[in-house]
C-alpha cells in the first residue's frame, strides 16, 4: 500500500478511509520519503521533511497498530567519522558533511526516543544508491550523485563530436560505495522477511568503486 502525506496538514493529510485501510491490512510501515537537498537556503525544509515527518509518520503507524516501522536512513549518518564503524547510533557521529546527513542522524535520534510508544523500529542505512544494476542510471533528484550524473548526461549535447574523455578533479584515494537500487530493495526485503526486529542494518556494495 502506498500513501501520500502532507506534513503541513492534520494527521499528515491521510484521510479516514486510507487510515482504516492501513489499520486493517498493514503490518509493516516503510518510511522512505526524504529531501536530499544540501543547500543552506532550504535547511529548514530539509529538517522538516526528514526529521519532523519521520516522527509524525512513526506516531501515525503506532496509532494505527502497525507492528513494525522501517526507517530508510543513510549510511552517512556517521558524518566525518573514520575507520570501521559498527551499525549503531552514536552521539560520537559529529561533523556532518551536509544538512542531509545531519537531518537523517537527527531523525534516527528522534525515532529512537519515540520507540517506547510500542511500534517496533528498524533502521535501514543504504550507502550511495544508484540506478538498477543493469543500467546504473540515476534519476529523481537534482542534488548529490543524481544531480551530478544528470548534469554530465546533459553535457553530452554540448560536447558534440569531441572524442576526448571528460576529466574530473577528484581525490584518487576516495573509494565511494555505490549500491544499485535493486540490491537495496533485496537487502531490505531480506531484513523484513528474516523478521529481525529492531536493530540497524546497512546495505552496501559488494565491491568498492574507485575514482
Amino acid at each position: 500500500i502506498t500513501i501520500n502525506y502532507d506534513l503541513t496538514r492534520p494527521n499528515l493529510g491521510v484521510g479516514i478511509d486510507a487510515r482504516n485501510i492501513l489499520r486493517r491490512n498493514a503490518t509493516h510501515f516503510i518510511h522512505s520519503a526524504a529531501l536530499l537537498n544540501h543547500q543552506e537556503r532550504v535547511r529548514e525544509l530539509v529538517f522538516a521533511s526528514n526529521v519532523d515527518a519521520a516522527v509524525k509518520t512513526y506516531e501515525m503507524a503506532s496509532e494505527l497498530g502497525i507492528s513494525r516501522f522501517i526507517q530508510i536512513s543513510t549510511a552517512y549518518v556517521t558524518g566525518r567519522a573514520e575507520g570501521y564503524l559498527k551499525p549503531v547510533h552514536s552521539e560520537l557521529f559529529i561533523g556532518f558533511n551536509n544538512y542531509y546527513e545531519q537531518s537523517k542522524y537527527e531523525a534516527e535520534s528522534a525515532l529512537l526516543k519515540a520507540v517506547e510508544r510500542g511500534t517496533d523500529l528498524t533502521i535501514f542505512r543504504p550507502t550511495i544508491v544508484t540506478g538498477h544494476a543493469a543500467s546504473n542510471l540515476c534519476h529523481g533528484s537534482a542534488s548529490g550523485l543524481f544531480g551530478m550524473q544528470s548534469k554530465l548526461y546533459r553535457l553530452q549535447s554540448y560536447l558534440g563530436d569531441l572524442r576526448q574523455p571528460v576529466r574530473l578533479a577528484v581525490n584518487p584515494e576516495i573509494t565511494p560505495d555505490f549500491v544499485p537500487v535493486d540490491q537495496v530493495v533485496g537487502d531490505l526485503m531480506h531484513v523484513i522477511e528474516s523478521d529481525k526486529r529492531g536493530g540497524i542494518f546497512v546495505s552496501s556494495a559488494a565491491h568498492r568503486s574507485s575514482l
